[in-house]
């Protein structure tokens, strides 16, 4: 259902409030505040670009000035409110509502490309690379034509350790990291990270293994970047053109 429709800095942003029937629908996705599509003019056939915990006001930023590309932004439930995987299915939902509603906006299904900032792109690597998750929606994550986490954490995120108790500091790899889906047939996949001696909590690290991982088993199509004197919260400006060239490679296919 859609709630309603506004103008923003002459684009249309459609207001959904209840984004998939999956994992409960209403109210499952009661505390997400709104999905939001910019049109773009209504482009037939652009690519999707989902973009996770990025605040509003850099979007336009980064993503309008090139045009061709909807942006589909989506909240979720955040830590301490939800517990796990509460945020993950949430991510899962708006992926699913992409796929499901998009072709309505002059989108296509097989174009859809997810990323984002830190919990972001944690996210975008559990709902890209752990099949389950969209499975329950009716989705096959390997519809997704590209995953671009930034600076994401790779390994269970400290978010779900800490409801464990367990030290940020101390690792964890589980069924709620994204190392432990490494698979051949996942997306295109482009970590992007800042620089590794002012990233967060060896955050590169954890990335330049699950690259070396998912060569490891086989997947060809798996690229790392490192953002030298960039930090963790710098490093989003410069990010944003390597995924806008990432989808120009990987949107025409």
């Amino acid at each position: 259902m859609i709630g309603h429709a506004r103008m923003i800095a002459g684009k249309i942003w459609i207001l959904q409030n209840d984004v998939t029937e999956c994992y409960g629908g209403f109210e499952a996705l009661r505390a997400v505040e709104h999905q939001e599509i910019d049109l773009l003019g209504g482009i037939a056939r652009i690519p999707v670009d989902i973009l996770g915990h990025v605040a509003m006001a850099e979007v336009p930023a980064f993503v309008v000035p090139i045009g061709g590309i909807a942006v589909v932004t989506a909240g979720y439930r955040l830590s301490p409110g939800a517990k796990s995987p509460a945020y993950i299915e949430d991510a899962a939902a708006a992926v699913a509502w992409t796929f499901n509603q998009v072709e309505k906006y002059g989108g296509s299904s097989k174009r859809i490309f997810v990323s984002g900032h830190s919990a972001g792109g944690y996210l975008t690597m559990m709902v890209g690379l752990d099949e389950h998750w969209l499975a329950a929606c009716g989705v096959d994550a390997n519809g997704i034509a590209g995953l671009v986490p930034f600076s994401g954490q790779a390994i269970t995120h400290f978010t779900v350790r800490a409801e464990r108790g367990i030290p940020d500091k101390q690792p964890v790899i589980d069924n709620l990291a994204p190392l432990f889906h490494v698979r051949k047939d996942a997306p295109p996949l482009l970590l992007i990270t800042g620089d590794r001696e002012t990233e967060m909590l060896g955050r590169y690290e954890e990335n330049a293994y699950l690259w070396r991982m998912m060569k490891e088993v086989g997947n060809t199509h798996t690229e790392l970047v490192e953002l030298p004197g960039y930090n963790h919260n710098t490093m989003p400006g410069p990010a944003y053109p390597l995924l806008l060239k990432f989808i120009g490679k990987n949107g025409s296919q």
